[in-house]
């Protein structure tokens, strides 16, 4: 019995042996034959001229007579917007255009960037500098620093170098101004020898940064412009732009900054700006400018200017906190209230920039032309809280604002050298 089985058994194993070698003899021949078919593929293949698909697929740039209009439209935009995207910003007629590429609307506040000493003006509540969060959430781009510029120079514009950055590095325009001489025009020899001192190591300090924009003097002639104050102007823009510095120069407007018809109907804004570089004018509307006039007049007002190829903001404009009569300080209530109305109503249509006077403080102990109902700080309540009948009107204004519209046109019209 037991040898019975080992016979068996080793009959099975030939037998599997046997179908096993079959089935490699099997593999070996399909093998063979696959190997075949594909060496004459390949042979054929070489004979033939190379498909579209491959050469896309193989070259790294397409052939001309293949690429698609959609193709050429993207890469002219690519290079369009690299074109704007220069890291300045530039003038170009009534426009403003971002380091992005966009068109810059100026939308802010006057306010204070320091509280340490008395250089830095109308700071009763505090230094804006400390509260980026809060400018950022009103969806503001400018704050107009508010500034007394002669003194401790030295002093002043370490300060600065210290607390600028905090707003400009967060893509928000300083636009620093002297409040020394306001309404002083002719300015005393004295006190313009020592404003045109600080411009100038002030520049030497911010010509790289494009964010700083430089407002020589805070309103000041209390009537119309002469020869002098044309010529300050001229003369410190020729001075800084030597220095290599593009920024942005803000002029205020004669008449205590309120004579808008000085260059709407006549030519103080083209003769001042000639072919200049990156000038625009401000305006402040505490409603003396066609003070019976309403939307409709200040629309054909700003179109006039817009006309000239002029940039304009309005560096300053506000209403005592709850229309309070009594404690106006920038002419009859009345006035100021129609001047906001109007400002808030047309100026985003027309380009027209607006800076609220004021965030941090007008006054040693009262804050007048305040946002808020109680004369507070904006920082101290949730944004868009407790806010003055007009904070209210200027807090939908400002989250109106679309900071990203590209801008179309050709930067190398803005006269400035790095543009061309």
């Amino acid at each position: 019995m037991h040898q019975l089985m080992h016979t068996s058994t080793s009959v099975t194993r030939i037998r599997i042996l046997l179908g096993l070698a079959g089935a490699i003899a099997i593999a070996l021949v399909i093998l063979l034959l696959v190997t075949s078919l594909n060496s004459e593929k390949t042979t054929r293949d070489s004979q033939q001229p190379p498909n579209k698909a491959t050469t896309l697929a193989l070259s790294p740039v397409s052939s001309p007579a293949v690429t698609s209009t959609q193709d050429e439209n993207t890469e002219a935009t690519k290079a369009e917007a690299n074109q704007r995207s220069s890291g300045n910003f530039y003038v170009v007629g009534s426009d403003i255009v971002d380091p992005d590429g966009n068109i810059f609307y100026p939308i802010g506040a006057n306010a204070a960037v320091s509280t340490r000493d008395e250089k830095f003006v109308f700071e009763l509540h505090g230094s804006i500098t400390d509260h980026v969060g809060t400018v950022k959430a009103w969806n503001w781009n400018t704050i107009r620093v508010t500034l007394v510029c002669e003194g401790n120079q030295e002093m002043a514009l370490e300060r600065l170098k210290e607390e600028l950055p905090k707003l400009t590095s967060q893509k928000i325009v300083a636009m620093v101004e002297c409040h020394d001489a306001t309404g002083t025009g002719p300015i005393p020899a004295d006190k313009e020898a020592a404003i045109r001192q600080f411009w100038m190591k002030f520049a030497e300090i911010f010509k790289d940064n494009p964010y700083v924009w430089f407002n020589f003097y805070n309103e000041p002639y209390r009537g119309p412009a002469d020869a002098a104050y044309t010529q300050i102007h001229q003369s410190y823009t020729d001075a800084v732009r030597e220095m290599g510095a593009e920024n942005i120069v803000v002029v205020d407007l004669p008449g205590y900054g309120q004579d808008l018809s000085s260059i709407a109907d006549g030519d103080l804004g083209t003769s001042l700006k000639g072919d200049r570089c990156n000038m625009i004018f401000s305006w402040h509307d505490y409603g003396a400018h066609i003070p019976g006039a309403g939307n409709d007049g200040l629309r054909a007002t700003f179109q006039k200017v817009r006309a000239k190829d002029l940039a304009l903001l309005v560096g300053e404009f506000g209403v005592p906190v709850n229309n309070e009569a009594g404690h106006n300080t920038a002419g009859p209530l009345g006035n100021n209230i129609r001047g906001a109305d109007r400002s808030i109503a047309v100026g985003p249509s027309q380009g027209v920039g607006l800076l609220w006077w004021h965030a941090t403080g007008d006054s040693g102990k009262h804050l007048i032309y305040a946002l808020t109902d109680d004369s507070g700080p904006l920082w101290d309540r949730e944004p868009g809280e407790g806010l003055s009948e007009f904070g209210k009107k200027f807090w939908d204004a400002s989250q109106a604002v679309d900071h990203n519209r590209p801008y179309t046109g050709e930067v190398t019209a803005s006269n400035c050298p790095s543009a061309s």
